[in-house]
């Protein structure tokens, strides 16, 4: 070592050591960081998984146009059984006497 490092060695140590501290801290903080964003994470991934079920259970468009037809199938055997008795004659006064 010359003499011009040997003056500088110190302030320079000094230096280096108050980088490495202040380099350490925001690793700690960046550390620190993650883990509390990864535990937000965890928590709404808890609570979408829990909406999911909500919405499986819940009832779709597709479901009430299942029923709808259902429905509507039902509705128009209601209404030919309607018509086929409304075209069978009355009976007449003859025949309810019998």
């Amino acid at each position: 070592m010359t003499d011009e490092e040997r003056r500088r060695s110190p302030i320079e140590r000094h230096v280096q050591s108050a980088l490495l501290g202040v380099v350490m801290l925001l690793m700690g903080w960046v550390g620190n960081t993650l883990i509390a964003v990864g535990k937000s994470v965890a928590i709404i991934e808890t609570q979408m998984g829990g909406f999911s079920a909500q919405l499986a259970g819940m009832y779709r468009s597709s479901d009430a146009q299942r029923d709808l037809a259902d429905t509507a199938r039902q509705l128009d055997e209601v209404r030919r059984r309607i018509d086929k008795l409304e075209r069978v004659p009355p009976p007449t006064e003859i025949e309810h006497r019998r």
